[in-house]
């Protein structure tokens, strides 16, 4: 798994498919009057205010003679990204097609399945989620998604010292609207719960009983897994498998059992929660599918989002689960404790494409899936993925009126002060503690970016730093010069950016001398811009 929350829940209580398997899919359950469609043209009203830009009171938005429903016709409003795409069973076919994408079936074979998949990138779902009072009367309609499972597997015990927990924490689910309930007790989960950064969720099945069970091809794996090396099997599966467990103990595991957990602390406390699996437009670990979104995506801004999400990706298992929550009168995605996901995102793979859905770990085959079908690479899948991407290219509808505007970039930054870690300048927002200067053998420096520090210039920052020269040197007359680097931690949206000499550089570091900081800047064109700053070791 990658990076940010990464890694991915594949299953699907409601309709699983594996390589061989038997698992027949059945319609996810809808109460009455959800997704209304004015107009019958086999679009939502919904969808089509926020997805498509097409009048939801009209069958034909243009009067040309073809429904706005039409596979191509409903590209014709907005900005869309069209995917052909091979992806490794397991996966759901019944629950493909949502609020930010529609998919179709070209082809299944027992190695694969081919999807066409047309992502609606610049959606305004997020925009209309309103919370109800009332929500138990819509929960009670998806009780398959609000019971306890093998794995989501609360009880009235729990029940009780949940509501407590959170009373304590001033969140009264009693009197909250679904949404408040959803976004507060999201918080006060993943807070609750801290994570270890591994998953063993990818080694282990259940059998027919719904017992865990390893297989032995993954036996190694699972054992890596483990957040202790000490814990035995049950021990690790208490803290990070089974919900409860994670609940009582404080843990959980990467965005695979972080989800499972949340799924089963929001059910615990009745809203119907379920996770998505959710994999890159493209996989970034093949240069030909990275070719293809720099050459044929003629959207600027999302050809840059998109990559930027993509290009951390390389050699690695990249997708990423999380949350879908019904609200509203229909199922919203939690991202962690980000309501109103939407596809389309930098820090998660840059373009989302939604494979499966599950209810519950232990009908996800996880173990029988990806885990056991990626260990070798095949004639499909060649490189570090259960999925390729075989097309990929971009529309703006003809009645879309939208302007491809320029990428917002810069070329340089400015370096306005540089200290040393431990030092009192070193805002207090920032911990002493913070993991990255344990080791007391490196020099830990700070610098301040004099011009990054508001929200809006993150992302610039982002893109300047990965592409330009991340080393500096540290000069002084008569003495050899000494290399720090600049390492992928930041705060304050880029404005305290860490720096680190090496424990050899840093030992060969004089006391007493004042060494100026200069920046390498090998990079044509982009520059890091530096005061007068000198750094002396005591």
């Amino acid at each position: 798994m990658h990076g940010l929350p990464a890694s991915i829940l594949l299953a699907c209580f409601p309709a699983v498919l594996f390589a061989g398997g038997s698992a027949q899919p059945h319609a996810v359950p809808r109460p009455a009057g959800v997704d209304v469609d004015s107009d019958r043209d086999g679009l939502s009203d919904f969808q089509e205010r926020h997805k498509y830009g097409t009048n939801p009171e009209s069958k034909d938005s243009d009067g040309d003679g073809i429904p706005d429903g039409d596979w191509q016709e409903r590209r014709e409003y907005t900005y869309t990204i069209r995917t052909v795409i091979q992806v490794m069973p397991t996966y759901d076919k019944e629950t493909l097609n949502d609020d930010f994408q529609d998919c179709r079936v070209l082809h299944e074979t027992e190695q694969y399945i081919e999807l066409e998949v047309l992502h609606y990138p610049l959606n305004t779902c997020a925009q209309e989620i309103e919370g109800r009072k009332d929500w138990k009367r819509s929960a009670r309609a998806m009780n398959s998604y609000t019971k306890a499972g093998v794995t989501t597997n609360f009880d009235k015990s729990m029940q009780r010292d949940l509501i407590k927990q959170l009373k304590e924490a001033d969140i009264d689910v009693a009197i909250l609207t679904d949404k408040e309930i959803v976004e507060q007790v999201s918080v006060w989960a993943l807070g609750h719960a801290k994570s270890i950064q591994k998953t063993c969720a990818w080694s282990v099945d259940f059998d027919t009983e719904g017992q865990p069970v390893i297989p032995a091809a993954l036996t190694s794996k699972f054992q890596n897994s483990k957040g202790e090396s000490s814990w035995t099997d049950a021990e690790q599966f208490e803290h990070e498998l089974y919900g409860k467990g994670m609940f009582e103990n404080g843990t959980r595991g990467t965005c695979t059992t972080s989800a499972n957990y949340l799924t089963t602390v929001l059910r615990a406390v009745g809203i119907p929660t379920r996770s998505i699996v959710t994999i890159p437009a493209v996989d970034a670990s093949d240069p030909r599918n990275m070719e293809m979104v720099e050459q044929r995506l003629t959207n600027h801004v999302v050809r840059a989002k998109i990559l930027e999400g993509l290009r951390s990706l390389k050699d690695s298992f990249a997708a990423h689960t999380y949350n879908e929550v019904w609200l509203d009168g229909r199922w919203r995605r939690l991202n962690y404790s980000h309501l109103g996901q939407n596809t389309l995102d930098a820090n998660y793979m840059g373009l989302m494409t939604r494979v499966h859905t599950f209810e519950d770990l232990s009908q996800a085959g996880l173990a029988r899936g990806w885990g056991l079908g990626r260990k070798e690479p095949s004639d499909v899948f060649r490189y570090s993925n259960p999925y390729t991407c075989l097309t990929i290219s971009d529309l703006f509808g003809v009645h879309s009126q939208l302007d491809n505007l320029p990428v917002v970039s810069r070329d340089s930054f400015h370096v306005a002060k540089a200290y040393w870690f431990d030092s009192e300048d070193r805002p207090s927002s920032i911990g002493s503690d913070w993991h990255g200067v344990q080791d007391p053998s490196h020099g830990h420096i700070m610098f301040e970016i004099g011009d990054c520090n508001e929200q809006e210039d993150a992302k610039p920052f982002k893109s300047f730093f990965e592409r330009a020269d991340q080393i500096f040197l540290l000069r002084a007359e008569g003495e050899e010069e000494l290399r720090a680097s600049a390492l992928q931690n930041w705060w304050n949206y880029g404005h305290h950016l860490y720096v680190r000499m090496d424990a050899g550089e840093y030992r060969r570091m004089k006391k007493g001398v004042s060494y100026q900081l200069v920046a390498r800047n090998s990079v044509e064109g982009l520059n890091w811009v530096v005061d007068e700053i000198t750094l002396r070791r005591e």
